[in-house]
């Protein structure tokens, strides 16, 4: 007979009838264990009349969506008290789970956190890349760059949770030094290096790692440590001193730097 969740089978025995349950053991049920719980009523006479029989089969857990609703309770925390709050027992209580149950994905708060900035990292970039590399036809070089490059400025809400949710991975990195350095120092710089290889105007990178590895042009690596430090600056002082620098003048000063990056020489004009 097959058995699904939840299921209750009722049967009547004839006092010529042998039942016999194994209470509460474990039976087979598919790739599944269930277990069978008997309720028994006997006659006058002692003899069992009637038998229901409750069958509790566990239902089939998706560890990936588990593991998926574990990193936005950790997002949820990182928001609100930073990387510090991302504890066993507090991710446990935000997403509704007891510690018990959260210690069979990680064994140990490091684990917890790795996990976490692996999964933060992987939903910036799905918020971000879309943005960024949407085409842009539409005004100078100067504008289209410039309104890349904004996407990593904290300039409205949603741009300044994700620059908290980065600033929490970079807390991570610097704690725990990766081999090859800082995968978000690399990821930006290489985004900063293909925008001012457009601007010295240079053909578009098409592959992704060519972009990790320094240009050929040595101006379009001095402009691209001069704009990554400049948009690091920038978004700090966006998110501390917001007072003193507003997103109007961010996108002022961004622009004014984009166009004093000084255009590829081509060939050299003759008289």
């Amino acid at each position: 007979m097959p058995m699904t969740a939840g299921l209750s089978v009722s049967s009547t025995a004839s006092p010529s009838t042998a039942t016999t349950v194994s209470m509460g053991k474990p039976v087979s049920c598919g790739s599944r264990r269930a277990v069978i719980t008997p309720t028994c009523q006997h006659n006058n006479t002692g003899v069992l009349a009637h038998a229901s029989y409750h069958v509790d089969v566990p239902r089939l857990v998706d560890h990936d969506q588990r593991r998926a609703e574990l990193g936005e309770a950790a997002i949820r925390i990182i928001l609100r008290e930073g990387l510090g709050g991302v504890t066993v027992r507090g991710v446990a209580a935000e997403a509704g789970w007891s510690t018990g149950s959260l210690r069979h994905y990680f064994g140990n708060q490091r684990e917890l956190q790795a996990y976490v900035v692996q999964a933060t990292t992987d939903t910036l970039r799905r918020r971000l890349l879309p943005r960024v590399q949407r085409p842009r036809t539409e005004g100078s070089v100067v504008e289209q760059v410039a309104t890349i490059v904004e996407e990593m400025l904290p300039l409205d809400a949603e741009r300044r949770e994700e620059y908290a949710l980065w600033s929490a991975v970079v807390e991570w990195e610097r704690h725990h030094p990766q081999e090859g350095g800082s995968g978000t120092w690399n990821d930006q710089r290489a985004l900063h290096r293909q925008c001012v290889a457009a601007l010295r105007g240079h053909e578009p990178v098409r592959d992704p790692g060519q972009a990790m590895d320094p240009h050929p042009d040595p101006e379009v690596e001095l402009w691209a440590a001069l704009l990554h430090t400049f948009v690091d600056g920038l978004a700090a002082q966006l998110v501390d001193t917001p007072g003193q620098v507003c997103p109007a003048t961010a996108a002022h000063l961004l622009r004014s730097l984009l166009r004093a990056v000084p255009p590829r020489i081509t060939a050299v004009q003759r008289p």
